[in-house]
């Protein structure tokens, strides 16, 4: 049985030159998530749709620089999406459904969801505060907002 004879890398990348640049690129957008950047922007001008919309990403791109940008979930949607969550409207969700739903948003549990046992009761201002300062669309990317400072 003949086997191949063995290629060394200089041999593959004077073959295939592009794989390289091509590693390097994907590395590139790994390192400085720029899918989450693009994702991010393409949400924000689906959601606020506007008349010129190179105007508003430049815009959303300062906001981004001096990290204060745009979250497509304000504070009175997290009361809608309890309401959503509590499908019997009875005004409780169980620990367990809170923090499926913080996983589904993508925000850290707080310590408050950690200490939270899944048969207990939660009310829409419970789910809120555990929600509280962690919830951020691009939460654990670069272009997460820089936490308010102390006072």
């Amino acid at each position: 049985m003949d086997s191949a004879p063995a290629t060394t890398s200089a041999e593959v990348t004077e073959k295939y030159p592009y794989d390289e640049q091509r590693q390097r690129t994907v590395q590139y957008i790994e390192r400085k998530q720029i899918r989450e950047l693009m994702q991010h922007l393409m949400e924000l001008l689906v959601y606020n749709q506007p008349e010129n919309p190179r105007q508003f990403l430049l815009e959303e791109l300062t906001k981004m620089k001096e990290r204060s940008y745009s979250d497509l979930i304000q504070q009175p949607d997290l009361s809608t999406i309890f309401e959503m969550i509590d499908i019997n409207h009875t005004g409780l969700i169980s620990g367990a459904q809170m923090k499926a739903a913080l996983k589904n948003l993508r925000v850290p549990l707080s310590e408050l969801a950690r200490n939270t046992a899944d048969e207990a009761k939660v009310n829409a201002a419970q789910f809120i505060a555990a929600v509280g300062t962690n919830f951020d669309v691009l939460h654990a990317t670069a272009f997460t907002r820089a936490p308010p400072p102390t006072p």
